[in-house]
């Protein structure tokens, strides 16, 4: 994902301040053309081609388990031309971001006490549904799980949103 970040920042940059006379110059025509000067990357920065593949094998893995998920189909990393984006381009762009966002979320929500993410679910659903208790624990649930899918997405147990139901927390 980093590597496809910096490639994204270097395209960016090539295209902001590029000489108007050249094609390709600096940092991403080195990684378009494979190479990997000292001092500009990282030292696990993948080239175009790299990419290409990572992600080819990262959708053939979904793919092959069946499974949804955001990834790049179609964006060539290796593509000279890197002033034109296809609509397919833009689409795998913003999946990509939408991808490393969540990846990057699930990052510092592991840094974060459970304790505190739930007592943060419970001050949302007070605020969008307020403090009347609800009826029964089905439409608490219900609206409880909306509230966290929309806020944190977290893996609630049944145990945890009965006690939530009775207790508060």
């Amino acid at each position: 994902f980093v590597s496809t970040y910096e490639y994204f920042r270097y395209r960016r940059n090539a295209i902001m301040h590029r000489d108007k006379d050249r094609r390709l110059q600096g940092a991403l025509e080195d990684l378009i053309k494979g190479k990997k000067p000292n001092g500009i990357f990282r030292k696990v920065q993948y080239n175009g081609t790299e990419l290409n593949l990572n992600w080819k094998r990262y959708t053939k893995s979904l793919d092959d388990a069946n499974a949804k998920g955001y990834t790049i189909r179609t964006f060539d990393f290796a593509n000279k031309d890197v002033s034109k984006f296809s609509l397919n381009d833009l689409f795998d762009v913003f999946n990509f971001y939408r991808l490393y966002a969540a990846t990057i979320d699930k990052l510092v929500l592991g840094k974060i006490e459970r304790k505190y993410l739930l007592n943060y679910l419970v001050k949302r659903h007070q605020e969008n549904y307020g403090d009347k208790k609800e009826e029964t624990i089905q439409i608490f649930t219900s609206r409880f799980q909306r509230t966290n899918k929309l806020e944190l997405n977290l893996a609630l147990t049944d145990e945890e949103t009965e006690k939530i139901f009775n207790n508060g927390i």
